[in-house]
């Protein structure tokens, strides 16, 4: 499936300029959440995401008269939020526990193919050579960036590395279903939706994380890093992969997520300290000329 024809050649280029934005957006995202996980427990910061983001939604909607929904809105909205939101973040914080950084990317990497994989079963969206080819080689540029940073293997590594890649499979789904639904919707409805329904969901799941929190401990650091990660890594980021969810095709958004890394890995540097290798800045050369094949599939 394509763009709808209705959507101009401008519209199309604000779409992949979202879609880019969502992802730089996600990949300042890891430095601010680890200065966040280093002072709050994971499933707290997870409840604190869904608590402030979903308001938010349902406020910007309200500004446009456009809050209220329906039952059948919810029923439709459903795998979405059970997916986008109670799985996969679940899924993911689980996961990165019991697993290493180097595993946890190459793992993650596989989202853009598991969502082109999906798209063309439940939406029949082409498997053109060239998307595929530029799939192929970003993913080699993880690879590069991931082995060099070692690689070992233990049962503790597996279980992580499984917990992680069903965080994969349930984005990659909520990926996929949002294709049909945003057009219908709205991004910034679905996305009200999902987060409503995900976070009812989850909150058995992280209330108990949330009540044994030791909030008056966190530091400026924290809270700055919680900020982030709840205003932009979650509104601003959910909106957005969904605007352009909504005006190009899922394998093409879902190609951005490659440059993940690379976003990730010059923030550690110029915020942490962390150095950048030779082998970083091959497999980032490799990742964005990746997404500029697929983008041209």
């Amino acid at each position: 499936m394509s763009a709808p024809a209705t959507e101009s050649p401008r519209v199309t280029q604000a779409a992949v300029a979202s879609a880019f934005g969502a992802m730089f957006l996600w990949g300042l995202n890891y430095s601010f959440a680890k200065m966040a996980v280093e002072e709050i427990d994971p499933l707290a910061v997870a409840l604190v995401r869904v608590l402030v983001a979903t308001p938010l939604f349902f406020l910007a909607l309200a500004r446009d008269g456009n809050a209220r929904f329906t039952l059948a809105d919810l029923k439709m909205a459903l795998p979405l939020g059970l997916s986008g939101v109670l799985a996969n973040q679940i899924f993911f914080i689980t996961g990165i526990h019991r697993t290493t950084p180097s595993h946890s990317s190459l793992v993650v990497a596989l989202l853009p193919i598991t969502v082109l994989l999906l798209a063309n079963r439940m939406l029949g969206e082409r498997l053109t050579t060239m998307k595929t080819l530029g799939m192929l080689v970003a993913l080699a540029g993880i690879l590069l960036i991931s082995l060099g940073d070692g690689w070992t293997f233990s049962r503790e590594f597996l279980t992580g590395d499984f917990l992680t890649f069903c965080g994969v499979c349930a984005f990659a789904y909520y990926t996929v279903a949002g294709r049909t639904l945003v057009p219908r919707f709205g991004a910034l409805r679905a996305s009200a939706l999902a987060f409503l329904i995900g976070g009812a969901a989850m909150l058995p799941f992280v209330a108990p994380a949330a009540l044994r929190q030791d909030w008056s401990g966190v530091t400026r650091s924290g809270w700055t890093g919680l900020a982030y990660v709840v205003l932009i890594g979650t509104v601003a980021c959910y909106f957005l992969y969904y605007w352009a969810l909504g005006r190009i095709e899922s394998g093409k958004v879902a190609a951005f997520m490659y440059l993940q890394p690379v976003v990730a890995g010059v923030t550690s540097y110029l915020l942490l300290g962390e150095t950048l290798r030779g082998h970083f800045l091959l497999g980032g050369a490799a990742i964005l000329s990746g997404v500029w094949l697929a983008e041209r599939g």
